[in-house]
């Protein structure tokens, strides 16, 4: 088994069974930014096929500087939002469905059109894509 789908396998594991480790092994770490985002589209997958979900949306995670620096990165990354674990307001949720219990309050946008593949957008030049901006809050990690 390739190290991508090894850490695709540990990962749904860790999830399936509410497990915290403090970090992936050595021999499953991607090397690459490109691997890293192999192995979500492989868990994505995973959870798709376990949970009957669909993607909904994205995240947008490490925008600051000091979350960079916190885990190592130097720069942005996207995660991928699921219908099973994503909820509209108001929404109750059962602690024993969440490894790790924290909320985190986000910023959410509904987009009004598909954004084209470019050079990067700014604030200004993004604005016509976005359709609403929408209070969110990130919940822990579900199972």
């Amino acid at each position: 088994m390739d190290r991508v789908a090894a850490a695709a396998d540990y990962l749904f594991e860790l999830r399936q069974t509410r497990r915290r480790v403090p970090a992936l092994p050595a021999d499953v770490v991607p090397r690459t930014l490109a691997e890293g985002y192999a192995v979500q589209e492989r868990l994505v997958q995973k959870l798709r096929d376990r949970f009957g979900s669909h993607p909904v949306g994205y995240k947008i995670a490490c925008t600051s500087l000091l979350a960079q620096k916190a885990l190592g990165v130097d720069g942005p990354f996207f995660g991928v939002l699921l219908s099973h674990s994503t909820h509209a307001g108001p929404a109750r949720l059962r602690g024993s469905d969440f490894t790790v219990r924290c909320a985190e309050a986000e910023f959410g946008f509904e987009m009004a059109a598909d954004v084209p593949a470019g050079p990067a957008y700014t604030a200004e030049s993004i604005r016509e894509f976005v359709g609403a901006a929408i209070p969110s809050i990130e919940v822990g990690c579900v199972k």
